[in-house]
Order: C-alpha cells, then structure tokens, then sequence
C-alpha cells in the first residue's frame, strides 16, 4: 500500500538515483578514462541499490520484498570496491590498480553474493516487516557483518588517503577531496545509525541523494573529470618551465618547483601573484590582468640579468566561463644570446659584403685605370700610383679580417692592467711626437690581445685625425663603471656621432673607414659598450658595462 510516507521516502530514492545516473552519464562522456570507469562502477551500484531497495517498498507479498531487497546488494557490494578503486586513482597511485588488485577486491562480493542467494540465512536469520513498512526486522547472519566490516575497512582506507592526498598536494584540490569524502561519509554515516539502533529503518539510501548532489556539482562545477592531479603531477611537478596557476581573482592557487625556484615561493598558495612580484615591477605591469599574451621579458635577477619568454593562457570550464590563468615561464638567456649572436653575425656577413663590393671596388677601378694608362704611354710613373691602390686593397683585407676575427664572442678572460695594455698599444704605432698619458691604472677582466687591437685602433684614430702631436689620455671613467680614451685633437662633430661607428665611416682619403667599427665589435665581444662622449676638447671614446663592480679596481664584464 502506497502511503504518503513510502511516497516521501521512495522520492528521495528517486533523487538519489537520477543524480547517480547524471554524475555517472556526464563522467563518462566528458573524459572516457580510468577514473572515469571506476566513477561510473560507482554510480552504476548506487543505482541498483536504490532501484531494488525503492522496489521492495511496492511489491507484495514479502517473499518479493525480500527478492528485491536481496537485488539490492548487487549495488551494494560494488559501491566500496568501485570508492576505493577511483581513490587509488585520483590519488596518484594508479600503478597499483591492475588485475591481481581488482581480483582480491572482488572476492568478498562475490563470495557474499553466492552466499546470499544460495544460503540465505548466511545474511538474513530472519526477516518480517516492521511497523513503518519502510524497513525489515532483520536478524543478520555472520556473512553480513563480514561484509560490513570490509566495507568499513575499504572506505577508512580510501578516507585516509583522501586526506593525506590532500595534505601532500598543499590543499590545491580542496573542492575536488571534500566532494568525494562527503559523497561517501553520508550513505555510511546513516548506516551506522541504522546497524547502531539508533533509528527504527535504514536511512542509507535516502542520503544518497546527498551523496548524488556532491558528486554532481564536483563532476560540473568543481572540474573534478576535467583536472586530473594525476596528470599534474607527472607532467606539472617534472617540466622545466615554471607554472602557476592563478584564480579569478589573481590569487596563486598552484606552481610547480621550478616556478617556486623562479619566484622563491615556498608557502604562498592564497597570496595575489602581485605582491609575489613586488621585486619585478614590469612584470606586474604587463601581466596583471593580461588573459592571453606572450613576451619575452629581461629581468635583473639574482643570478644576474636573464631574458624569461612568458606565455598567459586562460583557463576556462567546459561552459568557457574563465576559472583563472596559467602562466608559463621560461628561462630563454642561452638560446636568446644564440639569437643575437646569430643576427650580429649575419649584420656582420652583410657589412662584409658591402666592403667587399663597394670598397674594394673603388682601389681596382684606380688600378685598372693607372695599369691601362701605363700600357697605352709605356710611362711606368702611373704604376707607382697603382702600387698605392694595391697597398690600401691590403690594408682594407687586413681590416676585413681583423674585423670578423675580433667580433668573435670572448672565450676567456684573464686580469690585465690598463696602463700595460695601453702602453702596449701604443708601441704599435709609427709615431715619435705624439704623447701617451696613463692617468691611473686599473684591473680589467678581458681578452688581452683584442684589448690591445681596441686601444690600437683608437691611438690611430687620435693621431690620424689629431696630427703627430696630438695628446691621447688613458683613465678612468668619472663614475669608475668604465675606462676611457681621450684626444686633444679637433674632435668630432656632434652630428656625426651617430655614424662613427658603422663600417666604412672615414674622414679621409687614406682611411678604410673600420678602424672605431672593430673597436666597437672588440667592446661588443667583451659584453662592454664603446660610447662617444662628449668631450671638453677632442674625441672622447669610453668603455662601458652596466654590472661593474667596485671595490679596489675596475671590473668589465667578469
């Protein structure tokens, strides 16, 4: 007889079962996996369980009551087995769940089931209805509390490493944890309130609508098909970019080691990204509220100046609504000094060409013509001007060559003094009136040869344009973060500054026009920077290099 009381409870079996089918239906289709298998065994018990204890509510006499309810445990039994199982999964411990672990699961089911349908009084001593018609007076046989035991035994086992889970992962799958604890500690909560007396029917079934609407919200809302940890932890936890993964609301939710090496993060999970970037400003400038971008950004770090490529991707739910933002990082230095390098010596390969066909051109021309003029007049007084355009096709391959020679990157370094090294570059030159002075003297860190070839070509430069009198002074820069090289020649016009150091820039007949354009590479090779200044008389040409240290003596890119 349908009373209103059997229609409320047979309504929440109901519930029960149609969210059991939608969280099981919906797993399913989204992420055809191992969990998602183990998730729908789960889903697949709650729903026999439901459907045979609604069943017996109905059905008459009682012998048909008891038949259905003993249907039941075909749900029954799988439900524990298929928890623990999606645990093992979720959890990380996969390699464990293989056949010889799903076959000693199986055995107390299996075992329990043929005891109940071939010895009944093995689970029921003795059946007969109760007074509410909603629940039998039972008398449970030994296989029954057998299987109550091992029932409780696997769902402490599956709560134990749900929680220790979720201490291990820094509570990143809070939501994810709590649905799964909560989806099974209901069903067996109102157990124990049944085996323990302390209600007059079984209300197991009826919090299986709680457990229903757990999992339903975790499988939609919560992402619990769409982020697996698993995943994020043998792909996440082992790449060599740093991740991190903020919310919404910019709040850092998860990062892997190497993001926590990048940005020294140990306990910071809550924290807004933005105060974790206080030290690099740029940063929280472009990135703060960028959904989707990538840049490659120069950063000073403590280990010295670093170029990191950063991507921002968003991450969204399956309905494209945003969840948060993942940022991947990576330090690009080596390959984006490769690039530079690569693209210096391309714009070298280019200016070479130039010199080549332009340069060398114009002394061929000279000779042709003077070597033909010889011909034609038997005069060899011409051939003396084609010998001076044979000398300087010489010094312009000589140039050439010591041009692509010094623009090498530096190998090795070693302590030099800057008053050895330009007295050295000084006994170079074919000159007896021109004056040296070393105002002080100073520990360089660089490649001695290409110093001296620098500091040569600049000399030249200063006597070339200064006249065999002129004064070249060698120091320390005013700020001490560089040295530099002074003449008290005409100097240079300041709107010619600009050009000074591009190939073939000269002033005169006589010049090739590359002497300040391998100074230049020489700096350059160093990692240094060779600046025209502005001078209170003559030219004023200073190395320099933005890390410098300073304790007794100078250093340039050590």
């Amino acid at each position: 007889m349908a009373t209103p009381l059997k229609i409320a409870y047979a309504g929440f079996l109901l519930t029960g079962m149609s969210l059991a089918g939608v969280f099981g239906t919906v797993a399913w289709r989204r992420r055809p996996s191992r969990e998602a298998t183990a998730l729908v065994v789960l889903a697949a018990g709650i729903v026999l369980w439901l459907v045979g204890t609604t069943a017996s509510l109905f059905v008459d006499p009682l012998s048909a009551r008891v038949f259905a309810q003993k249907f039941s445990y075909f749900g029954i039994v799988s439900t524990t087995p298929a928890f623990l199982v999606l645990t093992l999964l979720y959890t990380g411990r996969e390699a464990w769940v293989d056949r010889r672990l799903l076959g000693v699961l199986s055995v107390e089911p299996v075992v329990f089931l043929i005891g109940l349908w071939t010895t009944p009084e093995l689970v029921y001593e003795s059946v007969s209805v109760t007074g509410s018609s909603l629940a039998f007076d039972v008398v449970h046989g030994p296989l029954f509390w057998v299987h109550v035991v091992y029932a409780y035994v696997l769902t402490l086992i599956a709560t134990a490493l749900l929680l220790e889970f979720l201490y291990r992962t820094q509570y990143l799958y809070t939501k994810q944890v709590l649905a799964l604890l909560t989806a099974v500690a209901a069903p067996w909560f109102g157990n124990m309130l049944y085996l323990g007396g302390a209600v007059p029917f079984d209300p197991t079934p009826i919090t299986f609508a709680v457990s229903g609407t757990v999992l339903t919200w975790a499988v939609l809302e919560a992402g619990f098909v769409d982020l697996s940890p698993i995943a994020r932890e043998a792909v996440v936890d082992h790449v060599n970019h740093g991740m991190l993964v903020v919310d919404e609301e910019g709040r850092l939710i998860d990062l892997n080691p190497t993001g926590k090496a990048m940005l020294d993060a140990d306990d910071d999970i809550g924290r807004p990204l933005a105060e974790l970037l206080t030290d690099y400003p740029q940063l929280v400038e472009e990135f703060a509220d960028a959904h989707e971008k990538r840049e490659n950004v120069l950063l000073d770090t403590p280990e010295g100046r670093r170029v990191f490529d950063i991507e921002v991707t968003p991450l969204t739910d399956y309905r494209d609504r945003l969840q948060g933002r993942l940022f991947l990082i990576q330090d690009v230095t080596e390959r984006w000094q490769r690039e530079q390098e690569l693209q210096r010596q391309n714009e070298q390969l280019d200016r070479f060409a130039s010199v080549v066909s332009h340069d060398l051109r114009n002394p061929l021309n000279v000779l042709d013509g003077y070597v033909e003029l010889a011909r034609e007049s038997g005069d060899t007084e011409p051939l003396d001007a084609a010998a001076e355009s044979i000398d300087r096709m010489y010094q312009l391959i000589d140039d050439v060559l010591s041009l692509a020679r010094e623009g090498r990157q530096i190998e090795s370094r070693e302590p030099v003094e800057l008053r050895a090294v330009a007295r050295d570059a000084w006994a170079n030159l074919e000159t007896t009136e021109a004056t040296l002075i070393v105002v002080d003297d100073r520990t360089l860190h660089a490649d001695r040869s290409r110093l001296v070839q620098a500091l040569e070509n600049l000399f030249c430069n200063a006597v070339e344009h200064g006249g065999p009198g002129v004064t070249v002074e060698v120091g320390t820069s005013d700020d001490e973060r560089g040295f530099y090289v002074q003449d008290d020649g005409p100097g240079i016009p300041p709107d010619e500054h600009d050009d000074v150091f591009e190939y073939g820039y000269t002033t005169t007949d006589e010049g090739t026009g590359l002497g300040l354009a391998i100074a230049d590479a020489i700096a350059e090779a160093h990692g240094w920077e060779l600046r025209l200044e502005d001078g209170s008389t003559g030219a004023r040409f200073e190395f320099r290099d933005a890390n410098v240290k300073r304790d007794d003596s100078v250093v340039l890119a050590e």
